[in-house]
């Protein structure tokens, strides 16, 4: 493993690591290094680590900043994987805080001075990821997860919860609580990583955003695609497995069918199984204790109206009705948001 500025010496340690792995990516790679190069906050490092695989379009790129933050690493077979890559960065970093950039991906000027004024006024978070907006080939997508760290905790048990690259950590929490990537996870490192975290450490979000999430034609194949959801579904099981959260085959199933549930999925039989499930779930933390339980209450009945509201295109009235007299619906947060989306689901099933 080479050093391609080795005589690079910072005057002051930074207080942020900027960690940017990089394979290619060579048609937006020079903005997403100036992105970061003209934040407002200016303390940090930023390590760029290049696959070994690296073309040499996207070196050349790289090597044609002189800014004297960067540092380049070249990454060998030993950190090949992506999530190999992340913990070299962790290892390799000096700051106090690590923050998380993808080499397509474009960071706000003002990203980085949010997020350390966020830290430094909430020591009690160890991780803090923000809203991210997309761009590209799908733009105008709002990238939003729960605010408070009860309520991430649980989202993990549908959906990552944190925008990868918005992400800011606690270098010394990390070291402190053993929380590393798994080594040799091609795909889904990020997930993996978060749900891990969430166990052991707050995790919040920023209401701000922070980062423009560009979205393109990766060129991944159908095989790729079904190893990633494959991959995917084996993290949360297990997850679920750890949290000795009992499930059999079916429940197995069904747990899969109402995390990726879609409209052709909807039946009142199958959304009765599912009201059922998410009373079971919230039963069961009753004596576990795993979640704070009016967050975990919010997060499933979330789910629930996603899916009653996906469900009225195949069930139409019927699907208000099922949601409108569940008990679930109970759990849901009492605020102008939540009330705005109830509404809107009533106003599309009543007034067509």
């Amino acid at each position: 493993m080479t050093i391609v500025n080795p005589f690079f010496i910072m005057k002051t340690k930074p207080l942020v690591s900027v960690i940017m792995p990089v394979y290619n990516n060579e048609a937006f790679l020079h903005e997403s290094i100036e992105s970061i190069l003209r934040q407002t906050y200016d303390n940090f490092e930023l390590l760029i680590l290049s696959s070994e695989k690296t073309s040499q379009e996207s070196l050349a790129i790289i090597e044609s900043f002189t800014d004297p933050r960067i540092l380049h690493v070249r990454r060998d077979t030993t950190s090949a994987m992506i999530s190999d890559a992340r913990n070299l960065g962790l290892d390799r970093s000096k700051g106090v805080y690590i923050a998380y950039m993808d080499s397509d991906d474009i960071s706000l000027p003002y990203r980085l001075e949010t997020q350390v004024a966020f830290m430094e006024n909430h020591p009690d978070i160890a991780i803090a990821g923000g809203y991210a907006k997309t761009f590209g080939l799908k733009a105008g997508i709002l990238m939003k997860n729960p605010i408070r760290p009860e309520e991430m905790k649980a989202n993990m048990l549908f959906y990552a919860s944190v925008v990868n690259p918005t992400a800011i950590v606690r270098k010394d929490t990390l070291k402190h609580e053993k929380i590393r990537y798994t080594a040799n996870l091609k795909y889904c490192e990020d997930l993996d990583f978060w749900i891990h975290a969430s166990r052991k450490v707050k995790i919040a979000t920023i209401p701000k955003i922070l980062l423009l999430y560009r979205t393109h034609d990766n060129n991944a194949t159908h095989q790729e695609k079904d190893f990633q959801e494959t991959l995917r579904e084996s993290i949360f099981q297990k997850n679920m497995d750890e949290l000795e959260i009992p499930t059999d085959d079916q429940k197995r199933i069904l747990y899969k069918t109402i995390r990726t549930f879609s409209a052709d999925s909807a039946s009142p039989n199958f959304l009765s199984l599912a009201e059922n499930w998410f009373t079971d779930i919230a039963r069961i933390n009753i004596s576990k204790n795993i979640y704070e339980q009016k967050s975990l209450g919010n997060v499933l009945a979330n789910k629930w109206l996603e899916m009653c509201r996906l469900g009225s295109k195949e069930l139409g009235r019927d699907a208000w009705k099922i949601f409108w007299q569940s008990t679930t619906r109970s759990w849901l947060k009492k605020d102008i948001r939540t009330a705005g989306r109830v509404l809107k689901f009533f106003i599309a099933t009543h007034l067509k």
